[in-house]
């Protein structure tokens, strides 16, 4: 499908005898969710390399992934001058604050929800002006309140 409509198949990975990845998200009436979660085939790196990034013509999200894979592109990024945005969702499970502190550091961007940013704050044990030390802007949803 995606050969026939011309797409690129570069940096696509197939690996054998794994699922991919996949979420299964329960929401109730108020919009709370819990969400189960099979890394499946993101448990191995990945292939893309930022060699080949302009710097001055691209950004990098960043986003959950192979954990190894957001280190190593974070640094990747900040060691070519290439502007990239953290998103750590779901992957913030796996992190430990010093490593998700130095992730953060240098990138143009965090987003996340405001329940992800409260554990980021916890985790790395610094508040939104120290984070905002690390990164240039952050980007929080907020859940909605009841009136």
């Amino acid at each position: 499908m995606l050969k026939n409509n011309n797409i690129s198949l570069e940096g696509i990975k197939i690996i054998e005898n794994e699922f991919t990845a996949g979420a299964y998200i329960t929401t109730d009436k108020a919009d709370n969710q819990i969400t189960g979660f099979n890394p499946g085939a993101m448990k191995y790196p990945s292939v893309f390399n930022v060699d080949e990034v302009n710097p001055d013509k691209s950004i990098v999200l960043i986003a959950p992934g192979n954990l190894q894979d957001m280190i190593g592109y974070a640094a990747a990024c900040r060691e070519r001058g290439i502007p990239y945005i953290c998103d750590p969702g779901q992957s913030l499970t796996l992190w430990e604050g010093n490593a998700l502190r130095k992730w953060l550091e240098g990138a143009m961007m965090l987003i996340s929800n405001d329940y992800e940013l409260q554990l980021i704050m916890k985790m790395t044990v610094l508040e939104k002006k120290e984070l905002l030390g690390l990164t240039k802007t952050i980007i929080t949803t907020l859940e909605k309140k009841a009136p």
